[in-house]
């Protein structure tokens, strides 16, 4: 399981100078991209799961009462802002904002040490695991497109405003913070909603059904 939080946002900005032909505090036209890489995934033994996922901030998600962690899908959120824009005396207009929305580092898929590569225990739970990997990827790229629109939305009302740069960085980082939270919680409920669909005893019982080796 994995949460996206607005706390993990990193603001760099870059002033380029403008020319002479624009007024002090005219509009300038704001490109939005947003971009959602693909990231790449681990995959390490261990004979203590559970204590893995503790160090990563599973808290027993998914795990029903009388079975044991035989492997896990962690992973890192990341959430960065580049904003590059126009500085001149007493104003800032931002002309670009780049969100990379993702992870920092691959997503990492533990499996237990129990079992050995290629054993079908080994690959009923790798298997299981990478649903939960491709859940992660979707929960982010699903919500892409809505993302830019409520991004390029927020960054458009600023040009309402003369401020200068100290000012621009807070109001920036405020207008994205609070016009994205909803898109977050779209990722995150899809998230939760799939991977607990994923880890019931249920699914659990019909994967342990096709191994006799547990």
């Amino acid at each position: 399981m994995w949460n996206l939080t607005l706390s993990a946002i990193a603001v760099a900005f870059c002033v380029v100078g403008g020319g002479a032909a624009l007024g002090a505090c005219d509009h300038v036209p704001v490109n939005v991209r947003v971009n959602t890489p693909s990231p790449d995934v681990s995959v390490r033994a261990s004979d203590n799961v559970a204590a893995v996922g503790m160090v990563n901030g599973y808290d027993g998600y998914g795990n029903p009462a009388g079975w044991h962690v035989t492997g896990l899908a962690s992973s890192r959120p990341k959430y960065q802002v580049q904003v590059s824009g126009l500085q001149r005396p007493g104003c800032f207009r931002p002309t670009e904002v780049v969100v990379d929305v993702g992870f920092s580092g691959p997503i990492e898929v533990t499996i237990s040490s129990r079992y050995f590569l290629g054993s079908c225990e080994y690959e009923s739970i790798r298997s299981h695991e990478f649903r939960h990997v491709d859940i992660m990827r979707k929960s982010v790229t699903a919500y892409r497109d809505e993302m830019a629109a409520v991004v390029a939305s927020s960054v458009a009302t600023l040009s309402e405003y003369t401020f200068t740069l100290p000012d621009a960085q807070r109001r920036i980082l405020d207008h994205i913070q609070m016009s994205t939270r909803s898109v977050f919680d779209k990722m995150m409920r899809m998230s939760v909603e799939q991977n607990a669909a994923l880890d019931t005893p249920e699914n659990y019982r019909r994967e342990q059904a096709v191994c006799s080796n547990w």
